[in-house]
């Protein structure tokens, strides 16, 4: 059973379930207007801003407890419940050893407070969360709650379905893959890399959103296991697959810097808001990307 849903005169109507399927009666008999909700700090952002209306039926997710925590999966990766807030992510020792790509994607969001109520599954679910690109770059994959049953799916994938999506599916967990994925073999230098372009030092919504994953191989500096994500403004964060394909298998140099930054103007589906054009924004997409691979190059 839910707990006693709270309700305040002329306050909207907050349920507390306390499982997935308590959560799904819910959302059955609040109806239509009813929401799903985890630590809401990107809603109430909405809110104040009239960017979005308070929605009269708010759904919690937090009473849910498979949904919060971190544990290590049967592949040695890492399972990270979806209301697990940033802050413990952060500071969570096996989510450390694991990807500083990943940590430090965490650690350009907001501020300490708001990480520590904001959720891992609210940075995903509002589409163009900062730590997004890195976790595509990390080839992450969720486990979605469906009105048929539970799946995991790719969020690349998970991503490009987000149009048909019927607001029906809950997210529950974040599989990270073990370090080989991102690491590779112990004298190979590794390619990962995050960088978030802002209108400020910090506490902003990012313009340009750069993740870097895969390895250069010690011996004679051959790129494998590349991966480039990209993200910003109210674009839905891409692997920039055209520019991966020009550095798999090959060694950096000149050349080679030049066309991803070439792959990465042409093929960067950029977005055009109130802070920045859609062309700025590849630019500067391109000028990152570069840079970073500039700086490997000067190793």
């Amino acid at each position: 059973m839910h707990k006693e849903a709270l309700r305040l005169a002329g306050e909207p109507h907050i349920a507390l379930p306390t499982s997935l399927a308590d959560a799904r009666r819910q959302k059955r008999r609040l109806g239509e207007g009813a929401c799903y909700g985890a630590g809401t700090t990107l809603l109430r952002t909405q809110w104040e801003q009239r960017t979005r209306a308070v929605p009269r039926r708010l759904i919690s997710l937090q009473a849910i407890p498979e949904l919060s925590g971190i544990r290590r999966a049967e592949d040695g990766g890492i399972e990270i419940g979806a209301m697990t807030t940033l802050g413990l992510c952060r500071a969570d020792p096996e989510v450390r050893s694991l990807s500083g790509l990943f940590v430090e994607a965490i650690g350009s969001v907001a501020a300490p407070a708001v990480r520590n109520l904001a959720t891992l599954g609210g940075n995903v679910c509002s589409l163009t969360g900062d730590v997004v690109p890195a976790l595509l770059a990390l080839e992450a994959e969720l486990t979605v709650d469906r009105r048929s049953g539970p799946v995991r799916v790719g969020l690349q994938r998970w991503l490009a379905e987000a149009a048909g999506r019927d607001g029906e599916d809950i997210l529950c967990r974040i599989h990270l893959p073990p370090p080989c994925a991102e690491a590779g073999d112990d004298d190979a230098v590794s390619l990962s890399r995050y960088v978030k372009l802002g209108r400020r030092a910090a506490f902003t919504p990012s313009l340009v959103t750069v993740a870097l994953a895969g390895r250069m191989r010690a011996e004679d500096g051959v790129i494998l296991g590349v991966r480039i994500a990209l993200g910003g403004g109210t674009a839905l964060p891409q692997r920039l697959t055209a520019a991966e394909r020009l550095l798999e298998g090959h060694t950096l140099d000149t050349r080679v810097v030049e066309q991803v930054g070439a792959a990465v103007r042409t093929h960067y589906t950029a977005a055009t808001d109130r802070y920045a054009d859609a062309g700025y924004r590849r630019e500067a997409a391109a000028n990152l990307v570069m840079a970073q691979l500039w700086s490997l190059i000067r190793r």
